[in-house]
C-alpha cells in the first residue's frame, strides 16, 4: 500500500511537492517475495543510517542507480498495539487505488494517511524545533482538512490499530477525547 507524498496530495491533505523518498507498507506474509521481486529489478538496501534506539527499525531503505527517489518499505508500527498482520489487515480493508502515471497504485486511504503521518513524526528526530514546526504544519493541515464526520471515523480507526497512545497528541489537537485507554 503506498503513502506519503502523492498520496497526500490525492486525497487533499496537503498540497503537491517534490519528496526524496517513496513509501510503501507491504504486509508481513508477503515481505521476502516484495523485496525479492526489487532486488531482482535493479534495488538495493540502502547502506544502514546509524541511530541511537530502543528497538530495531520496522523499515528497510532501498536504492535504485537509475531512480532519484529511494523506496521506504514498512512492515510494522511500533506504538500500535495490535499485531502487525492484524493492522495491515485493517489497512488493507480500507485502502483505495491512486493512478499515478498511467500506473494503478493501491494506497492508504485518507484517515489511514492522516495516522500514518502523525506516526512518522514519532522517531528519533521528533525532539527538534524543525520537526515541531513540522509536526504543527502537519496536524494544522489535518484541522483544516477532515470534516467533523471525519474526525469521528478517525478516532474509531485509532481505537482499532490499538493506537490512542501514540496519536494521542493528533486526537486532543483535533479535539477528539478518546479517554483512557487500558492495555
Amino acid at each position: 500500500l503506498a503513502m506519503g507524498g502523492p498520496v497526500f496530495a490525492a486525497h487533499g491533505l496537503i498540497s503537491p511537492r517534490l519528496a526524496r523518498s517513496a513509501s510503501v507498507i507491504v504486509d508481513l506474509a508477503m515481505f521476502g517475495e516484495f523485496i525479492a521481486s526489487l532486488l531482482e529489478f535493479g534495488w538495493t538496501v540502502s547502506p544502514l543510517v546509524k541511530r541511537l534506539a530502543v528497538m530495531p527499525s520496522v523499515v528497510l531503505v532501498l536504492e535504485h542507480p537509475e531512480r532519484v527517489v529511494r523506496l521506504d518499505v514498512y512492515t510494522a508500527f511500533p506504538g500500535f498495539y495490535i499485531d502487525p498482520k492484524r493492522a495491515f489487515a485493517i489497512l488493507w480493508a480500507r485502502r483505495q487505488v491512486l493512478t499515478l502515471h498511467g500506473t494503478r497504485v493501491l494506497m492508504l486511504d485518507r484517515l489511514s494517511m492522516v495516522i500514518m503521518a502523525v506516526h512518522n513524526r514519532l522517531g528519533p528526530q521528533s525532539w527538534s524545533q524543525k520537526e515541531h514546526d513540522y509536526d504543527r504544519y502537519l496536524i494544522d493541515q489535518f484541522r483544516m482538512a477532515l470534516k467533523p464526520q471525519e474526525r469521528k471515523q478517525l478516532l474509531e480507526l485509532v481505537r482499532s490499530l490499538c493506537a490512542v497512545e501514540p496519536m494521542r497528541s493528533l486526537l486532543n489537537a483535533l479535539e477528539l477525547d478518546a479517554g483512557e485507554v487500558r492495555l
